[in-house]
């Protein structure tokens, strides 16, 4: 017997087994004989008036010979017989009446001891409100077992009378479109309100069969007894509706861009990236998240963690497949209570003082009354996801301090309360933030430091695979992507991972994939858009108008790519903040600007912070689109730094020859890639992307084309380096498709 089933043992003594249509017994069959022996003798009934008392005693059958007659009798007869029917019989007390509502309208059907005689009786009832009966106390660690629900429901319907109780089964069959069958209850004989309750556990979960209780209480207008069951149960009330909230919310993943129609479900697609540990030395100890609050040897209660990454590698995803796994009941039950808090929306309360419970109303309206968060058996955690996004100031020194969720109080004080451990000390946090905003939290508030970091080549080959409906299809995706290390190795970014896997897709089903392989500065400059676009959305808006890149954003990114130009021809591969502030760049959008560039916490002396692009590929990418872009719009070769003609009048293969002159000129390939993307930005590919983003929409199809491949085979064929020239073999490649495309 599992352990739901022993805990409701106890209230359930006496019940019979839940499949009713099996319970036909051979003493029923014997009646059942009988019963057509006085079918003739139905037609002629007596019609007596009568008055019922106010209250009838509602009795459970010993055996369902009863209800099995009842259903035979109807079905011999022609005789419509409408209304409350009572069935005595000479086993039972005089005084034991079985009462089951067929109809709305009253009727009373009289069994005899020795012959069964059937007569209608007209019935003048009359209904006051019951009392409700006292629930028993419960321990509050048990409000949310079987039992617990299991009996207040029970409690809550045993106050209906005879024709409420109807009016629940059948608003509750209606509502249910026929699932739980009712019908055959109220043909029996018999509305029996433990029946009811064990088919409606049977059919739904506790949490579900509790709030459809409610809801059907409320629509027969019995406000009172819902209110009741609502204090009594309130705990697998918000548990349940809780679950039901997240389930709406984090069931569908949007990948790059939120677009109607493109979500997928998250279990489709979602491919855990590894996660470690940071000990105190330094070294990550790989962590699964479902350890992430269980204490070590040694170590005290977990209570505050923290989850760090760079930009674009899936922090918000993974919190997202946590809290799915806790909905769904996959993982994580250790929590009674799971809280999400994105980061972004926190400033969205109003600033007004408010207490705890209001400020989690905000976004869970369920909580509005969970009192019980406070009590240090209720098992709870809050997760705040992307903490940088939050625009609260975060003072976790001037604040003042909050204990009690029934204290009024600013939405900031609220939550450094909360996670200092004033408020709710009992409750665990789990944040995820980059790692600039990570350090505004007071290292004695926090338990244990994390990092999520990225794919490795095991849960790229998964992601690849899995993401496609059809493997075969995911197979030939993954080997395409290996056929460029470079590529695969970007791919350790989710994000960069699904541009790959949805660019090959489409173009593997499409025919004539073979004459148009995707060049590789396409992906990049797709993935800068996808970048850009979900800045725009996240910050400004998804409007027409709001959706289009406006002249601060192609300045972020021309002078992204001077300072990725500068570190190329430096050969380093990490700047600073006076860099930053030298390029009137903003602070905040070169720390926090997705897939990009991050914040490291290596040593930047008297140079202010240091930062890091997310890949070396990306830093070249964004030295090459500045070169690029700045010459086709302005006719300036930023690496001669001489200024030519007129934008329109000047062919690329200026900018190109000299580039592969001097990339071939170099003993090391330091510059091989740089040249890769310079040369590939020019293809008809990469120019499309461009156009209405850094090109205008309208603008002259780049000259000198052709007079770049001529200069670049010559070089192939005089094979002064051969490393060199089988990059730019490469590079060729990627300019040949663009002129067949011409």
């Amino acid at each position: 017997m599992d352990d739901n089933d022993s805990e409701v043992e106890g209230i359930m003594t006496g019940r019979p087994p839940s499949s009713y249509g099996s319970m036909c017994s051979e003493d029923s069959e014997d009646d059942n004989d009988d019963d057509h022996d006085e079918v003739p003798g139905a037609a002629s009934q007596t019609i007596i008036k009568v008055t019922l008392p106010t209250r009838v005693r509602l009795y459970r059958p010993d055996s369902p010979e009863t209800g099995v007659t009842s259903i035979t009798q109807d079905r011999r007869t022609s005789v419509h017989n409408e209304g409350v029917f009572v069935t005595v019989r000479r086993k039972q007390d005089p005084e034991e009446v079985l009462m089951d509502v067929e109809d709305s309208e009253s009727s009373v059907q009289v069994t005899g001891t020795q012959t069964r005689e059937r007569r209608n009786v007209q019935v003048e009832p009359s209904s006051p409100e019951p009392s409700i009966s006292p629930m028993p106390t419960v321990d509050a660690a048990d409000e949310l077992a079987l039992a617990h629900v299991f009996t207040g429901m029970l409690h809550s319907l045993r106050t209906l009378n005879a024709v409420e109780l109807l009016c629940f089964v059948r608003t509750l069959n209606s509502q249910g479109k026929g699932q739980l069958e009712f019908r055959q209850l109220e043909q029996e004989g018999e509305i029996d309100v433990l029946g009811v309750v064990d088919r409606m556990v049977e059919k739904w979960d506790k949490g579900e069969a509790l709030h459809i209780t409610v809801r059907t209480l409320y629509d027969i207008n019995k406000h009172a007894v819902a209110r009741t069951l609502e204090t009594v149960c309130r705990r697998a009330l918000v548990q349940f509706e809780l679950r039901a909230n997240h389930r709406r919310r984090y069931y569908s993943l949007y990948e790059g861009t939120c677009r109607p129609g493109q979500q997928r479900y998250i279990r489709h697609v979602y491919v855990q990236s590894p996660v470690v540990l940071k000990t105190q030395n330094g070294e990550g100890a790989p962590i699964g998240t479902d350890e992430l609050f269980c204490p070590g040897e040694g170590e005290g209660r977990v209570r505050v963690v923290v989850t760090t990454g760079v930009p674009a590698i899936g922090l918000t995803v993974t919190m997202q497949m946590f809290i799915m796994d806790w909905a769904e009941e996959q993982a994580y039950q250790r929590f009674q209570f799971v809280f999400a808090l994105p980061g972004r929306d926190l400033h969205l309360v109003r600033n007004s003082a408010q207490t705890f419970l209001e400020f989690l109303a905000s976004f869970y309206p369920e909580a509005k009354h969970a009192e019980f968060l406070s009590s240090e058996n209720c098992s709870v955690l809050f997760v705040i996801d992307a903490l940088e996004l939050c625009r609260q100031p975060l003072d976790f020194h001037n604040n003042q301090s909050v204990t009690e969720i029934t204290v009024s109080a600013p939405a900031d004080a609220l939550l450094t309360s909360l996670i200092q451990g004033h408020l709710l000390p009992h409750a665990c946090i789990w944040i995820t933030s980059h790692r600039s905003t990570a350090q505004k939290i007071p290292a004695a508030c926090v338990s244990r430091f994390t990092e999520i970091k990225g794919f490795g080549d095991e849960q790229k080959d998964e992601y690849f695979t899995k993401r496609t409906k059809d493997p075969t299809l995911g197979r030939r995706v993954l080997e395409r992507v290996k056929e460029s290390p470079v590529l695969y190795d970007a791919c350790y970014l989710p994000l960069f991972s699904w541009i790959m896997s949805f660019v090959y897709e489409r173009r593997l089903q499409s025919r004539g994939f073979l004459e148009q392989t995707p060049a590789l500065t396409t992906f990049y400059m797709q993935y800068i858009i996808v970048l850009t676009n979900r800045k725009i959305e996240r910050y400004v808006g998804t409007g027409l108008d709001a959706s289009r890149w406006k002249d601060p954003d192609r300045d972020y990114l021309m002078k992204t790519g001077e300072l990725a130009l500068k570190m190329l021809q430096d050969g380093t591969n990490v700047f600073y903040e006076d860099s930053v502030l030298r390029l009137a760049l903003d602070v905040h959008e070169v720390t926090h600007r997705g897939g990009i560039s991050y914040e490291t916490d290596e040593p930047a002396r008297d140079k202010g912070r240091s930062f890091r692009f997310v890949h070396h590929s990306i830093q070249k990418f964004m030295a090459a689109l500045y070169v690029y872009v700045n010459f086709r719009t302005t006719g300036e070769n930023v690496l001669e730094r001489q200024r030519g003609r007129a934008k329109a009048e000047r062919p690329v293969s200026e900018l190109f020859k000299p580039a592969i002159d001097r990339t071939l000129g170099r003993a090391d390939g330091h510059m091989d890639l740089f040249l890769h993307f310079l040369l590939g930005l020019a293809s008809r590919g990469t120019e499309m992307h461009l156009r209405g983003h850094l090109l205008p929409q309208y603008h002259p199809e780049p000259k000198g084309v052709e007079e770049t491949l001529k200069h670049a085979r010559k070089r192939i064929a005089e094979n002064t380096v051969p490393e060199r020239c089988r990059n730019l073999e490469l590079c060729l490649a990627e300019l040949e498709e663009g002129q067949k495309v011409r």
